[in-house]
This record gives C-alpha cells, structure tokens and sequence, in this order.
C-alpha cells in the first residue's frame, strides 16, 4: 500500500526504511531427540515433583503450556490411559493418550489434600505456576546448548519437530497438537540436519545404483 501510493500520490513511503524484524530463535528453536531425552532426564530428578513432572510431559505431549498445567485429576483417565482437555485454545474438546512413560510420570506425582489438579502449587488449592526458575535450572543440568532460546513453547515444537524428523506423517501429527488447519502442524516441520542429509543422498543413492542395463530395476 504504501508503494502504491508513493507512485499515485506522490507520498514517500516509509515502509521502505523499516528493517526486517531479526529472527526470533525462541519461536523456530527445537531440541533433538538427545536434547529432548536430557531434558526428561533432569526434570525427573528435580527436586520438586510438581515442577519437574511437569516439565518432563511438556517435552512428551506436545500441549500447550497452560493446556497442561492446568490439568485437574479429574481429566486423567488412568484406566482408558487419556487426559482429557476440555477447551483448547481454538475451543474445542481434545483428548491426549497416554503412554506407559506418561502414567509412570503421573503415577509419581505427589496428591496434594484439597487441591484437585495434578501439578499443585504452594497456595492451597492452586496449580503451580509456570515453573521459570526450575526450567532454567533443568537446562542448565541437561547441558543444553544457547538455553535462552529454549523456552515452554519449544517443548510443543520439540514434540512435533521430532515426530516428523522421525517418519509420522504430517496429519497424525495435526491430531496430537490438536491443530484446525494443517498449515499450522507444517510451521513444526524442521527437518534435523541429519535427516536433512539423509533425505539429500536419498535420490543420489537410487540414481547411483540404477543400471539401465539391469532389468530387475
């Protein structure tokens, strides 16, 4: 708009000496499989289980921050082996299955007495809130590399970064971070360098061993 009417008004633009915005690498961080598993690995041995579990199934479910932590044990089913979330932050009912890691991870929580949800918080009858101090201290044990690039968010990032990386097909992975359009599940889909390399020699192999002369191919 504003060249537009630089050439038909005459107007300068201003859009023209705006610089981009930088990169904002606590938006496009993921963390690997290692980072992922190092994380988990420290969580659990946080010295406050609320803290630590719940960081520890932020980094395996993919829910959003308040999505999860916001959890009542009334919305975990142990024997259907579900948690159900009953308002998302698009507004719709979502249910997260549990894995065996997962309910081992739950099962540990301490029960507080009147305080109905799964990660209570100091104040009676209050969930904990988001645990700044006990993450920065698990990344620091989990030696993670520029940790102020790893924030809540990446977990979610992490989860669905990874189950691409490794084979899920794209919609399973809409279903699990419960998103409306699958343009948004594609904004997770960052390849590790690793397979970014395998996928670059794919074709390379098949055209190296492909022999016109050979029938059987």
């Amino acid at each position: 708009m504003g060249k537009l009417a630089s050439q038909l008004l005459d107007i300068p633009n201003v859009a023209e000496r705006v610089a981009l915005l930088p990169e904002d690498n606590a938006r496009t961080r993921y963390c690997d499989v290692r980072e992922t598993k190092q994380i988990i690995h420290a969580a659990l041995s946080y010295h406050c289980k609320s803290s630590g579990s719940f960081i520890a199934l932020l980094f395996l479910m993919g829910c959003r921050e308040s999505e999860l932590r916001l959890r009542k044990w009334a919305d975990i089913d142990l024997d259907n082996k579900v948690m159900k979330i009953p308002r998302t932050k698009n507004g719709s009912y979502h249910i997260v299955y549990l894995s065996e890691l997962m309910i081992d991870i739950l099962n540990n929580i301490p029960k507080v007495t009147n305080n109905p949800y799964v990660f209570p918080g100091q104040k009676i009858g209050k969930p904990i809130y988001r645990p700044y101090y006990a993450f920065e201290v698990i990344k620091q044990r989990a030696n993670i590399k520029n940790p102020d690039e790893v924030v809540f968010h990446t977990a979610r990032h992490s989860v669905a970064s990874n189950l691409i990386s490794n084979g899920m097909d794209i919609s399973s992975v809409q279903k699990l971070l419960n998103h409306r359009s699958i343009e948004s599940t594609l904004r997770y889909a960052k390849l590790s360098e690793g397979k970014q390399r395998e996928t670059s020699q794919r074709l390379s192999n098949l055209i190296t061993d492909y022999n016109p002369l050979d029938n059987s191919k």
